[in-house]
């Protein structure tokens, strides 16, 4: 037992060091990585500051267009010390005739001198790159002639252009040595632990060696966790070079000499914490796999923007073209204005919008925006606090005065350009005239809250009217019933029994009539409200169909009514339902001749809406008159429509009431050939009848 619990502490505390020596490799790693990441970023800037200053002095001899050696000299006299870019810089005027000498101006030199370009082949070579136009050339020469002992050096070229025509006037070209740039990778130490070697390569020819700058790895690092290195990639101008960074020398903390002597003398205790630190690498190890995925992932997208970059650059030109003759031709007006309210560009269209004969006279005549355009100078406030609130604003609109004093309605859409600090630049957008527009909004709107204010009057009226009539309307159509039936005994002669039923039928005519103006009123006042129940929609059909059955008869007209026997239960108002259905089989029943026939039919559809349709083969409406059969009152000229009273009523009461259930209403018809109407009651106002019966 002693035994094997003395060969457990043995083995686990064997497992224990290698898992140690991991743990210290994985630190020297780490310090490494940041020790290589922080002189890949030092590299990175130094390289930027001498592009930075390549371009300077490309932006001098862009802006005027013939610089002389002395303005050469003052210019880079003060921009070189005060940037750690460039040790040396070269200007080269693009002479007619081979190009033999060039400007030469040194960090910590005062004056230019003209350095000969035959002692120096390679820097010659690149000049003439950069003088073919080429936008930025990097390259690395193997030597310079211009100072002694500078060794190899990093070159930066670019060509200098005439801003008029764009014209190459000449090539500038800046030095730093390359002992001096990457010197800096291996001077600074990760802590105590790691001092590294350098290697710079190009990843096309990883055998040639760009600098190297190496050290013999201690024997300590050797045995205690092999090689280390770590790679970073240096990005200048239109080059990819790779810098390797290699951990040559490391010093132990005497914590981690002394683990594996703990690792023995803690036996057993040691076996529960090892199961904690395995999980724990193993996180780690997860970890770490996921971020090189990711780096992976982010190189693939670099390559994929550099090369995204060199399309666009190739198209740039042609872009800048198209832009300018857009910005000419445009209808709308364009601008770009100062935060402090002065006009910094203007279209042609613009001008005509503002009054103005072309853009320089814009340009010339608003220096205060606020105070000189908006009749509102509040306007200009509240135009830049909605852009630097939001970025953009569309169809912002103001009064404006124009040049002759008149004013117009203008809307601009903008948006606010920022520089890649986020620090505010410029307001760049277009202008629209909406003055005609914003007139016939008004005018719309004035005839709108006319035409609401009339319909209001008239649904009051109509309904307080209805009102007042059908009070005496239901005492002349009791009496008139009592007569008729005789209810108090013998009225007499048979006359006035037949003159009481006509009284009572012309008197139910018109109640009916009030009650379908009073059921209009209230929709198009808004305050109908339905009583929805679950109904039997066969049982509601097949009581509608009833009530017209008589007349169908006495008219020659058959009904046939085609209802599937598992029609669903509908959630409806059973009163405005049994309206609707009746108002549909009466007008069927009135427009169809002797001999004729009427269909009702009901089917649920594919996407759950309960279709039902009441079809007959009458005189049918021509295209051109169903809208007027859908207005109230409307009444359509016939042979049968002549013989029939009618309201005018029906078709858009129903309509209305079925729009109240959230369906729709369908006319389809031709003379001579019949009209069917199709009322379709959406999928959510239909009830399964197994559900409703298990309810």
């Amino acid at each position: 037992m002693l035994g094997c619990v003395i060969l457990l502490g043995v083995a686990l505390s064997l497992s224990m060091f290698l898992v140690v020596r991991k743990q210290t490799a994985g630190q020297i790693s780490e310090s490494l990585g940041t020790q290589a990441d922080r002189a890949t970023e030092t590299i990175q800037r130094r390289t930027r500051l001498l592009e930075d200053t390549v371009r300077a002095t490309s932006a001098l001899f862009n802006a005027s267009g013939n610089v002389t050696p002395q303005e050469f000299t003052s210019f880079l006299g003060h921009i070189l010390p005060a940037r750690d870019g460039a040790d040396l810089m070269f200007w080269t005027p693009d002479a007619e005739g081979p190009v033999d000498v060039a400007y030469l101006i040194g960090k910590m030199t005062e004056d230019s001198s003209v350095f000969s370009l035959e002692t120096d082949p390679e820097l010659r070579g690149l000049i003439l790159t950069a003088l073919s136009g080429r936008p930025t050339t990097v390259a690395v020469l193997d030597s310079s002639g211009a100072i002694p002992g500078l060794g190899r050096v990093l070159a930066v070229a670019s060509p200098t252009r005439r801003r008029v025509d764009g014209v190459v006037t000449g090539a500038a070209v800046g030095l730093v040595g390359l002992n001096e740039l990457f010197q800096i990778a291996t001077n600074e130490r990760g802590g105590d632990m790691v001092a590294p070697a350098l290697r710079v390569f190009d990843p096309a020819e990883p055998e040639t060696s760009l600098y190297v700058r190496d050290h013999q790895p201690s024997l300590e690092l050797t045995a205690m966790v092999g090689p280390v290195t770590r790679r970073t990639r240096l990005a200048i101008g239109d080059r990819i070079w790779v810098a390797e960074f290699r951990a040559v020398m490391v010093s132990l903390p005497p914590a981690l000499a002394l683990a594996p002597i703990g690792t023995l003398l803690g036996g057993l205790v040691v076996t529960a914490m090892l199961a904690a630190y395995l999980n724990t690498a193993q996180r780690r190890a997860h970890d770490v796999g996921a971020l090189a995925s990711h780096l992976e992932r982010i190189n693939r997208e670099l390559k994929l923007r550099v090369d995204e970059n060199d399309r666009t650059a190739a198209a740039l030109s042609e872009s800048e073209r198209k832009y300018r003759e857009i910005y000419e031709n445009a209808v709308e007006g364009i601008f770009q204005t100062s935060p402090e309210g002065r006009m910094l560009s203007a279209n042609p269209a613009l001008a005509r919008i503002y009054g103005y004969s072309n853009p320089a006279e814009v340009l010339a005549a608003l220096q205060d925006i606020g105070l000189q355009l908006y009749t509102d100078p509040g306007r200009r406030e509240e135009f830049t606090y909605l852009l630097d609130l939001h970025d953009a604003i569309h169809g912002f609109e103001s009064e404006i005065r124009r040049k002759d004093g008149t004013t117009i309605w203008i809307a601009e859409t903008a948006r606010a350009v920022r520089d890649p600090r986020g620090r505010l630049l410029y307001y760049e957008g277009k202008v629209e005239d909406v003055t005609e527009r914003r007139a016939a909004e008004e005018l719309s709107r004035i005839a709108r809250e006319e035409a609401e204010l009339a319909n209001r009057a008239k649904s009051e009226f109509l309904t307080n009217m209805s009102h007042e009539l059908r009070t005496p309307l239901n005492a002349v159509i009791g009496f008139s019933e009592m007569i008729m039936t005789e209810a108090f005994g013998p009225v007499g002669q048979a006359e006035y029994v037949d003159y009481a039923r006509d009284i009572h039928d012309s008197g139910t005519q018109l109640l009916n009539l009030i009650n379908d103006i009073l059921d209009m009123s209230k929709i198009e006042a808004g305050k109908k409200e339905l009583m929805d129940t679950v109904i039997d929609i066969s049982r509601v059909m097949s009581s509608c169909v009833r009530l017209v059955q008589a007349r169908a008869r006495f008219g020659g007209i058959g009904i046939t009514v085609d209802l599937p026997p598992d029609l669903p239960f509908v959630r409806a108002e059973e009163l405005s339902l049994k309206q609707i259905l009746t108002n549909l089989l009466t007008n069927a029943v009135k427009f169809t001749p002797e001999g004729g026939e009427v269909e009702v039919s009901a089917a649920v559809e594919p996407d759950g809406t309960l279709a039902i349709s009441v079809a007959d083969t009458g005189i049918g409406i021509a295209p051109e008159d169903i809208e007027k059969a859908f207005a109230p009152f409307g009444q359509i000229e016939s042979s049968l429509s002549t013989k029939t009273q009618g309201t005018g009523l029906g078709l858009p009461l129903a309509q209305s009431l079925v729009a109240l259930h959230g369906g729709t209403l369908t006319l389809d018809s031709a003379p001579g050939e019949g009209t069917t109407v199709t009322i379709r009651l959406p999928a959510d106002r239909v009830v399964d009848r197994v559900s409703q019966r298990a309810s």
